[in-house]
């Protein structure tokens, strides 16, 4: 990889990373990405992964793009995959664990389920369903000397009470967040200007720099496949 590709939009196709990358290399301290939900929305081009797919082809495409990821990525690095569910002649079906089982065959180690709280959702209402605010991330290593720096993320609220009532319990360096992350995203009426490709769900700045402050160092390399 050439340093002139570093913070650069790569337009290609993501299964072709071969083509742009060495995947004889290792690039990348963290992967943070959201592959298209299958077919769920169609992004206009021809051939894309996702919409006009059938779900097998879909699932093959996802496998060989993250086994491309899992070849570029460092041995003490991530990835983060943001995914949701969907509905099939009204049937939920649990995309993000059928993509798991895909990563896992690509090579990554699945280590945690999160549960983003979008907090905004659009008002799609049906019989047997109630509005959706939360996507599922899967955070995902390529080996057990991975880096996670949880003590930056820690929040400091109510330590005076476990202090004064239970000592022992105490953490000077905070309490640990949980597996459910309450980040909202932003309402398509704030966005500054209409997008050309009509997006209902935009990807926030702060989930992304969560992510960022847990898993990476300065001067580490974030790559998106599906930017």
């Amino acid at each position: 990889m050439v340093l002139d590709q570093i913070d650069q939009l790569l337009h290609i196709d993501a299964r072709k990373l071969g083509e742009v990358l060495s995947l004889d290399e290792d690039l990348f301290d963290v992967i943070i990405t959201s592959p298209p939900y299958w077919n769920l929305k169609d992004y206009g081009v021809p051939e894309q992964i996702g919409y006009g797919q059938g779900k097998a082809e879909y699932l093959s495409d996802i496998e060989r793009v993250l086994n491309e990821c899992f070849c570029v990525t460092k041995n003490s690095g991530s990835l983060w995959l943001v995914i949701d569910t969907y509905r099939q002649d009204n049937e939920l079906q649990l995309l993000p664990f059928e993509l798991a089982e895909v990563a896992r065959n690509a090579g990554w180690q699945l280590r945690d389920l999160i549960v983003w709280d979008k907090q905004y959702s659009v008002p799609w209402q049906a019989k047997g369903q109630l509005r959706n605010t939360v996507e599922f991330i899967l955070f995902m290593t390529k080996s057990n000397n991975f880096k996670y720096h949880v003590d930056r993320i820690k929040t400091l609220d109510e330590l005076s009470k476990w202090w004064v009532d239970f000592p022992e319990r105490f953490n000077p360096k905070g309490k640990t967040p949980s597996n459910l992350w309450s980040i909202p995203t932003r309402p398509r009426g704030a966005w500054r200007k209409p997008s050309e490709n009509d997006h209902y769900c935009s990807f926030p700045t702060a989930l992304v720099a969560r992510i960022i402050e847990l898993t990476t160092d300065p001067g580490d390399i974030v790559f998106d496949p599906f930017a």
